[in-house]
């Protein structure tokens, strides 16, 4: 009788999904590292815990050859490797918070370079939250905590994952907002930032310039990435660059010969998206 039990046991188990294999591992190896931090008081453990159980993920995942699992267990350990910072230091600390965030991020990194390099696939949406995460430990471990150190990293971040992303699919419609969001991060820093002493119009300019100058990377990128030039971005850049720039030499007259000083600079710029751009686009 009871090596019927046992064989009609091992029969059911060997009939279920390969799925439901792994998550009975990862959460049986979960409870009972959860339980061991309850009876001994480890905090710790818990951050073991689902450490353990990223692991458990993403060798069923690599060994059965799950691409999802590969994702998630590489994730669930770095989640697991950030909860155990917050509990072996003080949480009160901004740092704490930044270094376990710096490593949620390095998680998102890492998981779909573990799905690309077992199954050849890209997850590139990966990129987004690791944006995020990315920007907030830069700005928790390496900055004032200004409001325009919040802007400058997270949307320079982000436009960038946006752009790369943009740049693999082949999609302009992500190229636009990376492009915008980089700008208005970067003008917004450069603009109010408060070391610079300006009045408030010629910030408001500044920001200006360097929005047209996200709109004019448009056109860049989508000739070099998406194989064909689109020259509409080109108005909005222009209509906006010369508002800024009135704006940031109205505001204060003595900007204009900051300007006038580095006109050949400019030139030179326009000169090569000239060449790059327009005449290429004719021939093509």
């Amino acid at each position: 009788m009871m090596s019927e039990f046992k064989d009609q046991v091992r029969a059911e188990i060997s009939n279920r999904p390969v799925w439901e294999k792994i998550n009975g591992a990862g959460f049986l190896v979960l409870g009972l590292m959860a339980l061991v931090a309850q009876i001994f008081h480890i905090p710790v453990f818990w951050g073991i815990a689902i450490l353990s159980m990223g692991v458990i993920f993403f060798t069923g995942g690599w060994r059965f050859e799950i691409p999802v699992y590969v994702y998630l267990g590489s994730l669930i350990v770095a989640t697991g490797v950030a909860i155990s910072i917050l509990l072996v230091s003080d949480p009160a600390f901004l740092q704490t918070w930044g270094i376990s965030s710096g490593v949620l991020s390095i998680g998102f990194l890492i998981s779909p370079v573990m799905v690309f390099a077992r199954f050849r696939r890209v997850f590139w949406w990966s990129l987004f939250p690791a944006a995020v995460l990315g920007g907030g430990t830069i700005v928790l471990l390496f900055t004032s905590l200004q409001w325009t150190d919040f802007i400058f990293w997270l949307g320079l971040f982000l436009g960038i994952a946006f752009i790369l992303s943009g740049g693999y699919l082949r999609l302009l419609g992500l190229i636009i907002p990376g492009c915008l969001l980089s700008s208005l991060g970067v003008g917004t820093y450069f603009a109010f930032d408060m070391a610079i002493k300006s009045p408030v119009v010629s910030r408001v300019g500044i920001l200006l310039v360097w929005f047209a100058v996200g709109w004019a990377v448009i056109s860049f990128l989508s000739r070099l990435w998406c194989s064909r030039l689109i020259w509409w971005p080109l108005i909005p850049a222009g209509v906006i660059g010369i508002v800024g720039l009135g704006l940031f030499i109205g505001g204060d007259p003595d900007n204009a010969a900051f300007f006038i000083g580095n006109t050949s600079a400019v030139l030179f710029v326009a000169i090569g998206l000239y060449l790059f751009l327009i005449r290429k686009g004719m021939h093509s």
